[in-house]
């Protein structure tokens, strides 16, 4: 509901602060939106976002990033 609450457009950067294991990537890779990219400070949830992103074959163009919140790389 909140993404839908967004109105987000396909062809909009979207980057997820926070993303953990890229769930809400993955769902909207399935409403077409993107390009899309996940930052989390855990490494573990970020080799996991990928992870399920390949296995699922739902957001296999996002990036994701370990980092800082505060200190965004970007």
């Amino acid at each position: 509901d909140l993404i839908l609450r967004m109105r987000l457009k396909p062809g909009q950067s979207i980057l997820d602060v926070g993303c953990g294991v890229g769930a809400t990537i993955r769902q909207m890779a399935d409403m077409g939106l993107g390009p899309l990219h996940g930052i989390d400070s855990d490494s573990d949830y970020i080799a996991t976002a990928r992870d399920l992103c390949i296995r699922t074959g739902r957001g296999a163009d996002a990036k994701f990033t370990r980092g800082d919140a505060l200190r965004l790389p970007f």
